[in-house]
């Protein structure tokens, strides 16, 4: 243990919490938690405005699993097209609400591919976190939304084409069991159009540069602009259950490495709503208990252990996360794990 005074404080509470944890009935504490949401139908319409339009039923996987309304992602879209995708922006408001930690979102649909490609270039993503299966028990949890692992021509995504990618020839390595890590090659494509307007503008200002304006018109076409995305799929979680303890820290570790960025990463499993949850409570969590170890706060160490308060601010954000007792309880056991990680 280091000698930082405030983990005496720490083992304290960590002591307390693991108390909690071996006297709670957890499916007591989840269903009464979840009375507090049940909605009218006009708070339910009030809340879901978007989601609940004609238009936008199509692009939802799940009728019942919607956006709430103000913090969900617009899109970033010209010539008055529709700027929905179930999707929704997760911060901290105990840290700071101002930033973005993490982008919600469902396994998108055939039909919302373009959408969803069109998501990550707009907030920069450059990590997609992936934490359900294509099927499972015969029904379909999620499309495969990227190329297939022996593709090596692009595949086009409405303005983009995504290619596999990896700097050694390889672009997709299972780590373990349970575990793969793809990258992608995310290009937009420009309209040739406006690549010739842009030019114009550029060579009235510079008129004697006519032979760079001459290059320019044997260019090819279409021009691109690329970012490399890295995948982490996850698909050692049974929908409605929790996963292997050891895998679970395990793609922590992954994602702590590919997400060195402060771009929001994309979590997502197939409705966005339950191991989704249950990834981002335990994150944010752990994320609190560092940041008191670290820094001055107004607010106790206790706070950050109080799961259902921190679980309901994230559900102001996007609704339903945590779907079952078996999910919060495992949200309860890895913040302990970890706990205990911190005072070695």
């Amino acid at each position: 243990m280091s000698k930082n005074p405030k983990l005496k404080k720490l083992q304290k509470e960590s002591k307390k919490f693991q108390k909690y944890i071996s006297t709670q009935d957890f499916s007591a504490l989840f269903y009464q938690f979840e009375k507090g949401y049940q909605l009218s139908t006009n708070e339910y319409k009030k809340k879901f405005t978007t989601g609940l339009l004609q238009q936008n039923s199509i692009k939802n996987r799940y009728r019942n699993v919607l956006p709430i309304e103000k913090t969900r992602v617009k899109l970033q879209i010209e010539n008055e097209k529709s700027d929905y995708i179930n999707a929704n922006f997760l911060s901290d408001p105990l840290i700071d609400s101002n930033k973005k930690l993490y982008v919600l979102s469902q396994c998108p649909l055939n039909k919302s591919f373009d959408d969803f490609w069109r998501m990550v270039w707009d907030q920069e993503c450059n990590l997609v976190i992936n934490l359900t299966v294509l099927i499972e028990k015969g029904r379909k949890k999620c499309d495969q939304y990227w190329p297939k692992a022996d593709s090596t021509s692009a595949t086009k995504y409405g303005e983009f084409k995504l290619t596999n990618y990896s700097t050694n020839e390889i672009s997709e390595i299972t780590t373990s069991e349970g575990i793969t890590i793809r990258q992608f090659k995310l290009e937009k494509i420009e309209n040739e159009k406006e690549n010739e307007q842009e030019q114009e503008i550029e060579n009235e200002k510079e008129k004697e540069k006519e032979k760079e304006k001459e290059k320019e018109k044997e260019k090819k076409k279409k021009k691109f602009k690329s970012r490399i995305i890295t995948q982490i799929h996850f698909t050692a979680w049974p929908d409605f259950g929790v996963p292997d303890e050891t895998q679970y820290i395990e793609l922590i570790d992954l994602v702590s490495r590919f997400s060195q960025n402060s771009n929001p990463p994309i979590v997502h499993c197939s409705a966005g709503i339950g191991r989704t949850g249950v990834f981002v409570l335990i994150d944010v969590t752990l994320r609190r208990i560092k940041y008191w170890l670290e820094n001055k706060t107004k607010w106790k160490i206790s706070r950050a252990f109080n799961l259902m308060k921190t679980l309901a601010e994230l559900r102001s954000y996007r609704h339903g996360l945590v779907q079952t007792p078996k999910q919060l309880k495992f949200c309860f056991f890895v913040v302990h794990f970890f706990t205990q990680q911190l005072l070695k």
